[in-house]
């Protein structure tokens, strides 16, 4: 749950020295998914005999990551500036649960101008895709249609195949930089894994379950199918969410840009080419003109011409007339 650090500045002695602190302590707080939320004030007493000198509130993701920031080593010689240059008392407190609270719209204060790379927005869109796809499907199919059941069930399994190599790419690739710079973020992004890995278990769980019922155990387990995969998808939307708001400004920050470059190398060239082509059938209708044009270009830099034909007939068997046009047009001018 949200965390609030409250700082009193009682006393500065050095004031060269604090505003060397005010100039570069921002960049660590924002490292950590942190906001300054109250900076001196004004403020005015209405109980009690307290009167602070010069309050100041910093509001984080959690107490952990709170904690965190305030024994990181980015943070560490500020900190004993401050601590030589000022006199302050400081206490941590644990916010409202979430469960009590509106949930904030993560992605309107997102500082998304910190991020240098982006290692999730092609695939997150074609997750998206296929997952908004998998609901349809799910909820749609005739329980007693015994073809149209097995479709979905190829559907829903290559998809849960796809997001499988997606976790155990990312867990492998890009799970150590996360654990050595947001090692508190990493925890959290480990439990929403599990979590993720349970939600689709009983998707699995279900899908045979109604291959397997008769009568009118179809419907029911029909419908049970779709609110599994509808429940897979909400999970899986907030998930994304915590990584492209929360997870990929941060590591932008703290990460230097060949880890981040390297990282997503190592995952693109552990695709295999059959996954590769699963990605691509989601990816290429869900993303928009200039991240498709920018998506095949740097495909056709690397891969061999008989290989980027066949990756740009996928794309004219995904998108209408006029969307592979602007592609093919896009490409030839660069």
């Amino acid at each position: 749950m949200t965390a609030y650090c409250l700082w009193d500045v009682r006393e500065v002695r050095d004031q060269d020295a604090m505003d060397d602190y005010v100039a570069n302590v921002i960049e660590t707080v924002t490292a950590f998914g942190g906001e300054y939320v109250v900076v001196g004030g004004p403020w005015q007493v209405v109980e009690g005999d307290w009167r602070p000198a010069y309050p100041v509130m910093i509001q984080f993701p959690s107490l952990d990551v709170a904690h965190e920031w305030y024994g990181s080593e980015l943070y560490a010689p500020l900190r004993d500036l401050r601590h030589a240059a000022s006199a302050s008392d400081a206490v941590f407190l644990d916010g409202v649960p979430a469960e009590h609270r509106p949930a904030p719209v993560r992605s309107a204060a997102a500082p998304l101008a910190d991020v240098r790379f982006d290692v999730y927005r092609e695939v997150h869109k074609g997750i998206r895709h296929g997952l908004f796809g998998a609901v349809e499907a799910a909820g749609a199919v005739d329980p007693f249609d015994l073809d149209a059941v097995a479709a979905v069930h190829r559907q829903l399994e290559d998809l849960l195949h796809l997001l499988d190599v997606h976790a155990a790419h990312e867990d492998e690739h890009l799970g150590p930089l996360v654990e050595r710079h947001l090692p508190a973020l990493a925890t959290r992004l480990h439990r929403e894994h599990e979590h993720l890995d349970e939600v689709t278990a009983e998707v699995r769980r279900l899908l045979t379950a109604l291959e397997d019922a008769t009568g009118d155990e179809r419907r029911l387990g029909q419908h049970r199918l779709y609110l599994a995969v509808a429940e897979l998808t909400g999970t899986y939307l907030q998930h994304q969410t915590t990584e492209e708001v929360e997870l990929l400004p941060a590591l932008n920050r703290v990460a230097d840009l060949d880890e981040l470059m390297d990282a997503n190398a190592a995952i693109v060239a552990a695709i295999t080419p059959e996954d590769l082509d699963g990605y691509l059938r989601l990816i290429v209708p869900a993303v928009n003109p200039l991240d498709r044009a920018e998506l095949y270009g740097g495909m056709r830099a690397g891969a061999p011409d008989e290989v980027f034909r066949a990756l740009l007939d996928l794309a004219r068997d995904g998108l209408d007339r006029p969307a592979f046009d602007r592609l093919t047009a896009d490409l030839a001018r660069t």
